[in-house]
């Protein structure tokens, strides 16, 4: 089972499917293309076996938050003190690159699906 309580959870979806995103800015719950297909990610239920897609600065030492864009599905994850406050609006079905406000940072990415 995932460490995260499920209200560090935001939520995506096109009204066909839906994924979980945790406020470090992982998407650890996705079934694609449908609601009852198999998972791409599950690391929601098994944080070891069960695959994630994740961005996040390099850095061990910083502070997240989440919230989603004024009269949207733009969810926005923010982290901080990372050089250049890193943020990457995220919308379903496309994941924006992060961008920095004022400095330079550098992230990770992390991808793995579910068996």
């Amino acid at each position: 089972m995932s460490s995260q309580p499920i209200a560090d959870y935001a939520l995506l979806s096109d009204r066909h499917s839906a994924a979980l995103v945790t406020r470090d800015g992982s998407i650890d719950w996705l079934c694609f293309p449908r609601f009852d297909s198999p998972s791409v990610f599950a690391a929601l239920l098994d944080s070891d076996k069960g695959g994630r897609f994740q961005v996040a600065p390099t850095t061990e030492h910083y502070r997240s938050t989440q919230r989603y864009w004024p009269d949207s599905n733009v969810l926005v994850t923010a982290f901080f003190p990372a050089p250049g406050w890193p943020r990457s609006p995220t919308t379903w079905r496309s994941v924006r690159g992060p961008n920095g406000i004022g400095g330079a940072w550098s992230a990770r990415c992390e991808a793995s699906a579910a068996p």
